[in-house]
């Protein structure tokens, strides 16, 4: 995708002319925080029952675990659970609720300790970070993640709490900002990598950065020094995207990435008056309707890559971008705090944009085809079918070219498993091992050919797809050879062909072998959550889905585990059983079909 940002002299112009006291002006508005009576209500109970109660430890013995064993959760539960705690006491504030001082008392004591904090990085990401990261900038002053984001959140309190924090403190959390993230961004450093924007660091490091100097940087040279690579970021950072406006990462890392992106940009067109929009700049209109295309039924998304099956978004960026792009569908007004994970700029968010009075309308009947990521999603309540070609080296990549999941309401079939639990493994050479289930293609619903899986790698993708749609979307046909994934020189070719009648909730699937020499041993595997049951041969049910296949081909049931996430995101969880169809497919088989459809 090819995008324009503003010129540098209009960048300037607008600076020059901008004023941070018109930055979110809704988070000074106790209104609209009283709009949500009932998640005000949760948001007080946490913060109040947290008075008195130390913020949790971040002791080396906890710090050194992703260095030793390639433990994340933890360092990370108790180093989150401060951010939450942040979260709940200045929602609390803002919205009125601290009427005898306390809840300003424990938040100043939050502040105060979060500046105590070695690093506002995590472990994970100062061990990773490169060569270039870890020479230029030591652990205080390193910009990743959550680092970045811990700057925005203090600098975005201070703002609306003014001179009701202690000058002391205040001061303090300033010099602290200044010096971990806004005099590092400017040091002299080398430029970070994630300034490239090729994925989701690059607008959440970014977007905290810039949205730090809007409400902290009263020098407007320095504003401008730190603006403008800023913006050449969030520009590279929409180019990253293909035409279609897919995020390949899936839905979950679309929601934290252009959440940023759209964060920083409502507050770079408040500080300026309008001048500075990012939302008019080409291609972000494309990228903003991304979610509509990938859900299918309910909160279920097609869990390509690390996306996850369910999309837990915040309401607040559905609806500011609806304020922008009238075409997106309403989202649920209500708010539901969780209990982890819950950061303080979005949840303040939440209570600003959300309006109660809206409820979410089912997505609806729809074929969604994204050709530059090559996924196809079809829609016809209570049925949805997602497949995907495309290639094994996104950002946040499984091995998966070829696979597909099915619904129908709340049932499943075969399914993508969607992320798993971080540790450093999982970003390692590990990644595609049976330990990490998720990420190879043994677990995925495709051929192990020979025994082999798929490649990770750019190289490893797809060709020759196509999809065929039949008047009226009564049956599609999408296919494309997905042979070049799994970098076997003697197979020539592996054809998988999806015929999907969706009226019929009805699916099937076929693969065409052109093996040198013929096809050895090999298995078609289909996984989920669900246990499939053996009904006789050529016969199944795989949970809300009767199958067929040849009877002369032996099947199945493989039961694993693996590590699924809980709750907080990619930390937390436990082992989680998924279970497999495999059908041994004989040597020399030049073709195979199985068929998913409703009972």
């Amino acid at each position: 995708m090819h995008t324009t940002f503003p010129a540098y002299p209009d960048i300037v112009r607008a600076l020059e002319n901008g004023s941070p006291d018109r930055l979110f002006p809704g988070a000074a508005d106790p209104a609209r925080f009283a709009r949500h009576a009932e998640a005000l209500d949760v948001v007080e109970k946490a913060a109040r029952e947290a008075l008195g109660t130390p913020l949790p430890d971040l002791p080396w013995s906890k710090f050194r675990l992703f260095r030793d064993t390639g433990d994340r959760a933890t360092f990370e539960k108790p180093f989150f659970d401060r951010r939450v705690r942040l979260a709940n006491l200045l929602a609390a504030i803002l919205g009125g609720r601290d009427t005898d001082g306390a809840l300003l008392a424990a938040l100043e004591d939050a502040m105060w300790e979060t500046c105590n904090e070695f690093t506002w990085s995590i472990p994970a990401h100062l061990w990773r970070a490169g060569p270039r990261e870890r020479r230029m900038r030591d652990e205080r002053h390193m910009l990743d993640l959550f680092s970045t984001e811990t700057g925005f959140y203090l600098a975005e309190a201070l703002h609306f709490l003014g001179d009701r924090v202690d000058a002391r403190v205040a001061a303090r959390v300033r010099a602290e900002i200044r010096d971990r993230i806004l005099d590092s961004y400017l040091g002299p450093y080398e430029t970070p990598w994630w300034a490239g924007g090729n994925n989701n660091w690059g607008a959440v490091c970014a977007g905290s950065i810039g949205a730090a100097f809007l409400y902290e940087e009263r020098d407007p040279a320095r504003l401008r020094a730190a603006l403008v690579p800023v913006l050449g970021t969030m520009e590279s950072f929409i180019d990253s995207f293909p035409e279609d406006g897919a995020c390949e990462e899936g839905a979950g890392y679309w929601s934290y990435g252009f959440g940023y992106f759209a964060l920083f940009a409502d507050l770079l067109r408040d500080y300026t008056d309008g001048a500075l929009d990012l939302f008019q700049a080409p291609g972000v209109r494309r990228i903003a309707n991304f979610p509509q295309a990938v859900r299918l039924t309910g909160n279920r998304v097609a869990s390509f890559s690390d996306g996850g099956r369910f999309w837990h978004h915040g309401g607040w960026l559905q609806a500011l971008l609806r304020s922008r792009f009238p075409e997106i569908p309403e989202s649920s007004g209500s708010i539901a705090p969780a209990s982890r994970f819950t950061r303080p700029g979005p949840l303040l968010r939440d209570f600003v944009f959300c309006d109660p009075a809206t409820a979410a309308a089912p997505p609806p009947d729809a074929v969604s085809y994204l050709p530059d990521a090559q996924w196809l999603v079809v829609r016809r309540a209570p049925f949805a079918f997602a497949a995907q070609f495309g290639n094994n080296g996104v950002s946040h990549n499984h091995n998966d070219v070829g696979s597909f999941l099915l619904v129908d309401g709340d049932g499943e079939g075969p399914m993508d498993l969607g992320r798993g639990i971080y540790t450093r493994q999982y970003f390692g050479p590990e990644r595609y091992s049976d330990d990490i289930l998720c990420c190879g293609s043994q677990g995925h619903s495709l051929p192990l050919v020979g025994g082999a899986r798929q490649q990770p790698g750019r190289e490893f993708r797809a060709a020759g797809v196509r999809l065929e749609r039949a008047p009226g979307d009564s049956e599609l046909v999408f296919s494309g050879d997905i042979a070049p994934a799994y970098g076997l020189p003697a197979l020539r070719s592996l054809r998988r062909t999806f015929r999907v009648r969706p009226a019929e909730g009805a699916v099937s699937v076929e693969d065409a072998f052109d093996h040198e020499g013929g096809l050895p041993p090999s298995v078609e595997r289909f996984i989920g959550y669900e246990k499939p049951i053996l009904e006789g041969p050529g016969r199944a049910r795989f949970g809300a889905f009767a199958v067929r296949f040849d009877p002369s081909f032996a099947a199945e049931i493989r039961s694993m585990t693996f590590r699924a996430p809980g709750t907080a995101g990619g930390l937390g969880g436990a082992e989680t059983p998924v279970h497999a169809l495999d059908v041994s497919v004989p040597a020399g088989t030049v073709s195979f079909r199985i068929e998913f459809f409703r009972p």
